[in-house]
């Protein structure tokens, strides 16, 4: 699969909570870095078993959550980035929206790494 299937693959699968996609896309000793805690990458999971236990707290955090590419996806060798807007709601009901960016890494056709960074929201 391209990287560009990988990525509209991941996206959708995110869209739909649907781990055991997101897992798939990943290689065996792949590792997902979230936009925060205590490591200097962020949050940071190693294997199917790590990725998909973080996935599931996400997801229960936010149930509503959706990603929407805002940008073009930027391929180069085996590296790729692309920006897009997560919107959810708050636990006050209201609609939030923030920016992010993924940066990818692949090694034979599998996703090595996904680093998130995400802006962080600051209601006015």
């Amino acid at each position: 699969m391209s990287i560009e299937r990988t990525i509209e693959t991941l996206v959708q699968a995110w869209n739909d909570q649907d781990i055991e996609t997101i897992v798939s896309v990943f290689a065996a000793d792949g590792a997902y870095h979230e936009p925060a805690g205590p490591d200097r990458a962020g949050r940071t999971h190693h294997g199917p078993a790590a990725i998909r236990a973080a996935l599931a707290r996400v997801f229960a955090r936010y149930p509503d959550g959706a990603l929407a590419p805002v940008g073009p996806l930027v391929v180069a060798g085996d590296r790729a980035h692309c920006e897009w807007d997560f919107a959810w709601t708050a636990a006050d009901g209201k609609p939030r929206v923030a920016r992010g960016v993924d940066i990818f890494t692949f090694e034979h056709g599998k996703l090595k790494h996904k680093s998130a960074y995400l802006k962080q929201f600051t209601p006015t």
